[in-house]
């Protein structure tokens, strides 16, 4: 991919807590949550960003907005004048560049202030960026976002306790939107919505993408939600990523066993038809002592030898941009899904 075609490039991420112990606190080893992660994020893409609780997504996404200062690695963002590492920037260095990436969080409930009005939370961006301090633009910008995130004007003079769980995910996004970025890290924005509610908050992002030209980052561990909006799909295990690809291929033929084995576990929309799950034994590694080799190869039903004394790279297989770090991709036969279909079902019986 070429860096005009690229919107955010991370480059050998890394994010490593230090372990301390003792009455000196004294650092006995690291949690490595985020291990050596590399893709890149095209203009007006989603990117899906999916694996196991724990498996170090969130982590990346705090690292973009950098709410964590990395321990190595780039995170290059190229805008429209020049190319900048987020990395390296300075608290103040980064004020103008927060405004061009932004995050909406998990949970609605806790992401906005109680004591706060929504006419509160949403100019508060846009006085600490120093867009607007006049009262009638601020009002009249802000009355505009909540009719386009699906909320009546007048709410902007009630509190939080007002709304309900997905009105209020609604304003957190309007939050992230209010200072029109280019990016927005979406972490695991409708896991914590009732089922009904949460194809008219995805559907909601689609239009909202297309309105304001929207790149996302759509971090979740539920791969039922990430086909229905990701244009790719990235899997991480263990603070790594084993394999990126478009997000028809990798549904449809997906060339990792770890895929394989999340995508036997999403609901089929029809219960007379079941495939084969494919249950994983033993548990997940502990990031700060993981396997040697293949970070996988301890729960993989297709171990070889080679697997436990080599990490594999994340290596192109194929013409579809299909990117997978496994040694035998090209000698296994794993079942997938079809993503369209399936996708579409679902939808419409939520």
């Amino acid at each position: 991919m070429s860096v005009s075609n690229t919107l955010l490039e991370i480059n050998d991420l890394k994010m490593h807590f230090p372990i301390r112990k003792g009455v000196f606190q004294q650092v006995v080893g690291h949690v490595k949550a985020v291990d050596g992660v590399t893709f890149s994020i095209q203009p007006r893409e989603t990117l899906g960003l999916v694996g196991e609780s724990g498996c170090g997504k969130t982590t990346i996404g705090r690292c973009i907005v950098r709410d964590y200062t990395p321990t190595g690695g780039e995170i290059l963002y190229h805008g429209a004048e020049h190319t900048v590492d987020l990395v390296s920037l300075t608290n103040k260095a980064l004020k103008p560049y927060r405004r061009q990436i932004r995050m909406v969080f998990q949970d609605p409930f806790s992401s906005l202030n109680p004591r706060m009005t929504v006419y509160d939370i949403l100019s508060e961006p846009l006085r600490i960026q120093k867009i607007t301090h006049n009262r009638n633009e601020l009002e009249d910008r802000i009355a505009v976002l909540l009719s386009q995130v699906g909320l009546r004007p007048e709410y902007m003079r009630r509190y939080p306790h007002a709304f309900s769980g997905g009105q209020r995910q609604r304003i957190g996004i309007a939050k992230a939107l209010i200072v029109r970025p280019e990016l927005l890290v979406a972490d695991e924005a409708v896991s914590a919505l009732d089922v009904s509610v949460r194809a008219q908050i995805l559907n909601l992002m689609k239009d909202l993408q297309e309105l304001y030209n929207l790149t996302y980052l759509f971090i979740s561990h539920d791969l039922s939600v990430v086909k229905y909006l990701a244009d790719r799909v990235a899997v991480m295990y263990v603070g790594r990523l084993v394999e990126l690809a478009p997000t028809r291929p990798l549904y449809r033929k997906p060339l990792h066993p770890y895929t394989e084995a999340l995508l036997s576990a999403v609901p089929k929309p029809n219960p007379r038809k079941r495939s084969e799950r494919v249950r994983l034994g033993g548990d997940v590694p502990d990031p700060s002592n993981p396997p040697g080799g293949c970070y996988f190869h301890p729960r993989c039903r297709y171990v070889q030898e080679r697997c436990k004394m080599e990490a594999p790279p994340l290596r192109r297989v194929g013409n579809e941009g299909h990117m997978v770090a496994c040694h035998f991709a090209e000698e296994l036969d794993l079942q997938g899904i079809n993503p369209t279909k399936q996708a579409t079902t679902q939808l419409q019986q939520e």
